[in-house]
Protein backbone atom coordinates (compact mmCIF):
# COMPACT_ATOMS: atom_id res chain seq x y z
CA UNK A 1 0.00 0.00 0.00
CA UNK A 2 1.00 4.04 -0.13
CA UNK A 3 0.53 5.65 2.65
CA UNK A 4 0.56 10.13 2.13
CA UNK A 5 2.46 12.25 4.58
CA UNK A 6 -0.84 13.31 6.22
CA UNK A 7 -1.22 9.49 7.81
CA UNK A 8 2.73 9.68 8.71
CA UNK A 9 5.02 11.43 11.09
CA UNK A 10 7.05 14.07 9.34
CA UNK A 11 10.12 11.72 9.06
CA UNK A 12 8.75 9.79 6.17
CA UNK A 13 8.35 12.71 3.92
CA UNK A 14 5.57 12.77 1.07
CA UNK A 15 4.48 9.41 1.85
CA UNK A 16 5.81 5.39 1.99
CA UNK A 17 5.19 2.51 0.27
CA UNK A 18 4.51 -0.44 2.72
CA UNK A 19 6.60 -3.81 1.60
CA UNK A 20 5.77 -7.05 2.43
CA UNK A 21 8.95 -7.77 4.79
CA UNK A 22 9.16 -10.23 6.45
CA UNK A 23 8.01 -12.59 3.94
CA UNK A 24 8.28 -15.92 3.51
CA UNK A 25 11.71 -16.69 2.41
CA UNK A 26 12.71 -13.91 5.18
CA UNK A 27 10.62 -15.64 8.01
CA UNK A 28 12.06 -19.07 6.53
CA UNK A 29 15.51 -17.95 6.90
CA UNK A 30 15.23 -16.96 10.86
CA UNK A 31 14.72 -13.05 9.65
CA UNK A 32 13.03 -10.48 12.78
CA UNK A 33 11.29 -7.72 12.73
CA UNK A 34 9.22 -5.23 10.59
CA UNK A 35 8.08 -1.98 8.99
CA UNK A 36 10.87 -2.04 6.22
CA UNK A 37 9.20 0.39 4.22
CA UNK A 38 10.54 2.54 1.07
CA UNK A 39 9.77 6.43 1.98
CA UNK A 40 10.83 9.58 1.51
CA UNK A 41 12.23 12.37 3.46
CA UNK A 42 12.29 16.39 2.89
CA UNK A 43 14.10 18.03 0.39
CA UNK A 44 15.17 20.62 3.32
CA UNK A 45 17.01 17.50 5.13
CA UNK A 46 20.47 16.01 4.77
CA UNK A 47 20.16 12.07 4.11
CA UNK A 48 18.59 11.19 7.37
CA UNK A 49 20.31 8.90 10.06
CA UNK A 50 16.81 7.39 11.09
CA UNK A 51 15.86 5.08 8.16
CA UNK A 52 15.80 2.37 11.03
CA UNK A 53 16.63 -0.27 7.87
CA UNK A 54 13.96 1.45 5.58
CA UNK A 55 14.99 2.58 2.39
CA UNK A 56 14.94 6.21 1.68
CA UNK A 57 15.26 8.31 -0.77
CA UNK A 58 14.29 12.24 -0.96
CA UNK A 59 10.85 13.54 -1.43
CA UNK A 60 11.75 15.25 -5.11
CA UNK A 61 12.49 11.12 -6.32
CA UNK A 62 9.87 9.68 -4.43
CA UNK A 63 7.38 11.58 -6.11
CA UNK A 64 8.58 10.43 -9.55
CA UNK A 65 8.68 6.91 -8.39
CA UNK A 66 5.21 7.02 -7.85
CA UNK A 67 4.21 7.40 -10.99
CA UNK A 68 5.40 4.24 -11.75
CA UNK A 69 4.63 1.70 -8.99
CA UNK A 70 1.38 0.21 -8.92
CA UNK A 71 0.39 -0.85 -5.61
CA UNK A 72 -0.28 -4.88 -5.87
CA UNK A 73 1.64 -5.42 -9.25
CA UNK A 74 4.71 -3.63 -9.16
CA UNK A 75 7.53 -5.71 -7.25
CA UNK A 76 10.62 -4.13 -5.02
CA UNK A 77 13.65 -6.92 -4.88
CA UNK A 78 16.46 -5.69 -2.68
CA UNK A 79 19.64 -7.00 -3.20
CA UNK A 80 23.61 -6.36 -2.82
CA UNK A 81 24.71 -6.35 -6.65
CA UNK A 82 22.83 -7.07 -9.70
CA UNK A 83 23.52 -9.82 -12.20
CA UNK A 84 22.25 -10.12 -15.47
CA UNK A 85 21.50 -13.23 -17.06
CA UNK A 86 21.99 -13.76 -21.14
CA UNK A 87 18.03 -13.00 -22.57
CA UNK A 88 17.93 -16.62 -23.50
CA UNK A 89 18.25 -17.98 -19.78
CA UNK A 90 15.53 -15.56 -18.88
CA UNK A 91 13.18 -16.97 -21.96
CA UNK A 92 13.75 -20.70 -20.93
CA UNK A 93 13.49 -20.46 -17.03
CA UNK A 94 10.23 -18.20 -18.08
CA UNK A 95 8.61 -21.14 -20.30
CA UNK A 96 9.67 -24.04 -17.77
CA UNK A 97 7.85 -21.84 -14.80
CA UNK A 98 4.67 -21.21 -17.27
CA UNK A 99 4.66 -24.62 -18.00
CA UNK A 100 4.55 -25.42 -13.81
CA UNK A 101 2.17 -22.59 -12.72
CA UNK A 102 0.15 -24.33 -16.39
CA UNK A 103 0.37 -28.09 -15.34
CA UNK A 104 -0.43 -27.24 -11.37
CA UNK A 105 -3.30 -25.48 -12.44
CA UNK A 106 -4.66 -28.81 -14.43
CA UNK A 107 -3.68 -31.05 -12.02
CA UNK A 108 -5.94 -28.40 -9.56
CA UNK A 109 -9.25 -28.41 -11.94
CA UNK A 110 -8.97 -32.08 -12.62
CA UNK A 111 -9.38 -32.67 -8.49
CA UNK A 112 -7.19 -35.55 -9.05
CA UNK A 113 -5.54 -34.49 -5.42
CA UNK A 114 -2.57 -37.01 -5.60
CA UNK A 115 -1.09 -35.39 -8.74
CA UNK A 116 -1.92 -31.87 -7.96
CA UNK A 117 -0.15 -32.37 -4.60
CA UNK A 118 3.12 -33.69 -6.25
CA UNK A 119 3.80 -30.61 -7.06
CA UNK A 120 4.11 -29.55 -3.57
CA UNK A 121 7.76 -30.03 -1.53
CA UNK A 122 7.35 -31.83 1.82
CA UNK A 123 8.70 -29.02 3.45
CA UNK A 124 5.82 -26.90 2.17
CA UNK A 125 3.84 -24.36 4.58
CA UNK A 126 0.79 -22.55 3.26
CA UNK A 127 -0.29 -19.49 3.76
CA UNK A 128 -2.13 -20.25 7.02
CA UNK A 129 0.49 -21.85 8.45
CA UNK A 130 -0.18 -25.60 7.21
CA UNK A 131 2.40 -28.30 7.13
CA UNK A 132 2.52 -30.51 4.10
CA UNK A 133 0.81 -33.48 5.72
CA UNK A 134 -1.62 -30.71 7.24
CA UNK A 135 -2.31 -29.25 3.72
CA UNK A 136 -2.65 -33.13 2.32
CA UNK A 137 -5.41 -34.04 4.54
CA UNK A 138 -7.21 -30.42 4.31
CA UNK A 139 -7.00 -30.87 0.25
CA UNK A 140 -8.15 -34.36 0.47
CA UNK A 141 -11.19 -33.29 2.41
CA UNK A 142 -11.97 -30.30 0.62
CA UNK A 143 -11.58 -31.77 -3.00
CA UNK A 144 -13.78 -34.40 -2.20
CA UNK A 145 -16.96 -32.01 -1.63
CA UNK A 146 -16.51 -30.56 -4.96
CA UNK A 147 -18.19 -31.49 -7.83
CA UNK A 148 -16.19 -28.66 -10.59
CA UNK A 149 -13.29 -26.49 -9.81
CA UNK A 150 -12.01 -23.92 -12.24
CA UNK A 151 -9.15 -21.55 -12.18
CA UNK A 152 -8.38 -18.44 -14.24
CA UNK A 153 -4.52 -17.55 -13.70
CA UNK A 154 -2.55 -14.01 -14.74
CA UNK A 155 0.93 -14.38 -14.09
CA UNK A 156 2.40 -11.14 -13.01
CA UNK A 157 6.14 -11.64 -12.61
CA UNK A 158 8.52 -14.12 -11.93
CA UNK A 159 11.92 -13.44 -9.76
CA UNK A 160 14.57 -16.00 -8.99
CA UNK A 161 16.03 -15.14 -5.22
CA UNK A 162 20.25 -14.68 -5.96
CA UNK A 163 20.85 -15.66 -2.36
CA UNK A 164 19.84 -19.29 -3.34
CA UNK A 165 21.92 -19.19 -6.37
CA UNK A 166 18.30 -19.32 -8.67
CA UNK A 167 16.89 -22.43 -7.21
CA UNK A 168 14.37 -20.85 -5.69
CA UNK A 169 11.63 -18.52 -7.58
CA UNK A 170 8.71 -16.17 -6.30
CA UNK A 171 5.67 -16.20 -8.69
CA UNK A 172 3.56 -13.86 -8.40
CA UNK A 173 0.00 -13.80 -9.79
CA UNK A 174 -3.50 -12.63 -9.74
CA UNK A 175 -6.37 -15.78 -9.48
CA UNK A 176 -9.86 -16.52 -9.69
CA UNK A 177 -11.17 -19.30 -8.20
CA UNK A 178 -14.70 -21.00 -9.21
CA UNK A 179 -16.11 -23.70 -7.72
CA UNK A 180 -19.93 -25.27 -7.62
CA UNK A 181 -20.04 -24.25 -3.31
CA UNK A 182 -16.74 -21.54 -3.37
CA UNK A 183 -15.36 -18.25 -5.55
CA UNK A 184 -12.75 -16.28 -4.61
CA UNK A 185 -10.77 -13.40 -6.26
CA UNK A 186 -7.49 -13.09 -4.75
CA UNK A 187 -3.40 -12.14 -5.02
CA UNK A 188 -1.08 -14.80 -4.61
CA UNK A 189 2.94 -15.28 -4.23
CA UNK A 190 4.24 -19.12 -4.82
CA UNK A 191 7.24 -19.25 -3.77
CA UNK A 192 9.28 -22.26 -5.83
CA UNK A 193 12.65 -24.35 -4.76
CA UNK A 194 14.57 -26.02 -7.80
CA UNK A 195 15.58 -29.93 -6.37
CA UNK A 196 17.37 -32.51 -8.77
CA UNK A 197 16.14 -30.12 -11.85
CA UNK A 198 12.40 -30.35 -10.75
CA UNK A 199 10.55 -27.12 -9.18
CA UNK A 200 8.09 -27.77 -6.30
CA UNK A 201 6.43 -25.00 -3.64
CA UNK A 202 7.43 -24.75 -0.62
CA UNK A 203 5.27 -22.13 0.26
CA UNK A 204 2.19 -20.25 -1.01
CA UNK A 205 0.79 -17.03 0.70
CA UNK A 206 -2.44 -15.15 -0.62
CA UNK A 207 -2.64 -11.54 -0.12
Amino acid sequence: SFLTGKDLPEKFGYGAFVLNYPNFLDRKAGKKGSGIWLHGYSDRLERPSFSEGCVVVKDEFLKELVRFIKIGDTPMVIVDTIRYKPVEDQRRLFQILSHFLKDWKTAWESRDTAKYLSFYSRDFVSSDGKNYQKFKEYKYRVNQSKKFIQLQIEQKSFLLSQKDEGHIAVVRMNQDYRSDNFKSYSRKILYLKEKQGKWEIIGEVTL
